[in-house]
């Protein structure tokens, strides 16, 4: 429990820099409000730079909680790092509990389960009775608009007052919780909690020319995912939400054969050589429940050791850049995995080329994201055959 007659040392500094960030954030929202009516180049290192301070004030702000918990902290409280947490399930419950009430009452709809998503300061509602009969047969840009207005003048109301009710009931020195429009978008799916793609036309009162895909949680967004997966699975969102089955199986066939023509490197895995010293083993080389990267990693500096081509091939050091890929079994050196240097070759010397294993590393990293993506929706990543087909 907390006085009320002055605010904490905490708050202040909190609300400060929740003021400085707003600044940052509200002029880079109007220049690429700007950018994307003028498409001026000029304005892009701006946005940049104004994205950058809002985000390093956001990161320091969301740190306050592990600040709270960590004992090396002056004012380490677990009760209060807690408390933060908490505060915010308890609001997110609330809504829950609330708000379809409160929608269908004021847009005079029966049992409509507007509220689709939960996340951790987000909600995702499901506005297809009020597009059906406010808004059928307008065109889609008429749509963001009207949508953006009935989420500031309703939704964020009707949202703003629960959060109020929440404030009340714990007793805050002042209410300081409230949602704000954040998207509109017309088609998303959703795969898993803090895993989904929207297809977003505004953001933040930013209207796109051409709307652009936001993905949570998915491998093509991924540093751990090779370059040319991220690109493909980027491409290939806006067929998966306007195409057709056949056309989605078409395209992934045509990936398939581009990735089977790429060097090695470029289909392998990136990560980082980290925990060499605890997994390494001077007789087995590889201790028990070693990583596979990690594992790669000693194979690759093992074979560089006993070939004796240290002078022309470095070693890969503790926390290098790396790639990964899978090789074939059997092979010369009875096992599945080799790594290479992010930025070397597999060594010709090896005499692995042959046995790398391009149809696993295909599977692993493409088809198992398109996977992820397709089959919430039922959709086959190749064309499935049935009985029908044999016997007519």
């Amino acid at each position: 429990m907390f006085k009320l007659n002055n605010q904490g040392i905490l708050p202040e500094l909190i609300v400060d820099m929740m003021a400085d960030r707003k600044r940052a954030k509200n002029e880079m929202l109007r220049l690429q409000n700007e950018f994307e009516q003028t498409k001026d180049q000029s304005l892009v290192g701006k946005i940049s730079a104004l994205n950058n301070s809002q985000m390093a004030a956001k990161i320091a702000l969301n740190s306050l909680y592990g600040a709270t918990a960590n004992e090396g902290f002056r004012f380490f409280n677990p009760d209060v790092a807690e408390s933060i947490t908490i505060t915010g399930q308890f609001i997110l419950k609330n809504i829950e509990q609330q708000i379809d009430i409160a929608l269908n009452r004021r847009f005079k709809t029966t049992g409509h389960n507007y509220l689709v998503y939960v996340d951790t300061d987000s909600v995702y509602l499901n506005m297809e009775p009020v597009v059906e009969q406010f808004l059928s047969g307008v065109d889609v840009p008429k749509k963001v608009k009207a949508l953006e207005k009935v989420a500031v003048d309703i939704l964020q109301e009707e949202i703003n007052k629960i959060c109020a009710g929440v404030s009340e009931q714990l007793n805050f020195f002042e209410n300081s919780i409230h949602f704000k429009l954040e998207a509109v978008g017309d088609k998303a799916i959703w795969i898993a909690k803090k895993k989904y793609v929207v297809r977003v036309h505004s953001s933040e009162g930013v209207t796109y020319a051409k709307p652009k895909m936001k993905v949570m949680g998915l491998e093509m967004v991924r540093s751990s995912t090779p370059a040319f997966i991220r690109e493909k699975l980027r491409d290939a969102l806006p067929k998966v939400f306007d195409g057709t089955e056949s056309e989605i199986q078409s395209y992934i066939a045509g990936v398939r054969d581009q990735f089977y023509s790429l060097p090695t490197e470029q289909q392998a895995f990136p990560r980082s050589a980290n925990n060499l010293e605890e997994y390494s083993d001077v007789n087995t080389i590889y201790k028990q429940g070693c990583p596979i990267q990690v594992r790669g990693v000693l194979l690759y500096n093992d074979y560089i050791r006993n070939k004796g081509l240290n002078a022309k091939y470095p070693y890969i050091q503790e926390g290098d850049r790396i790639r990964f890929f899978y090789l074939k079994m059997p092979n010369p050196m009875r096992e599945n995995i080799m790594a290479i240097p992010a930025d070397g070759k597999l060594p010709v010397e090896f005499n692995l080329e042959k046995y790398v294993d391009i149809e696993t590393q295909f599977d692993k990293s493409f088809i198992s994201a398109m996977k992820i993506i397709l089959d919430p929706i039922g959709w086959s990543v190749v064309e499935q055959s049935s009985l029908e087909d044999f016997f007519g």
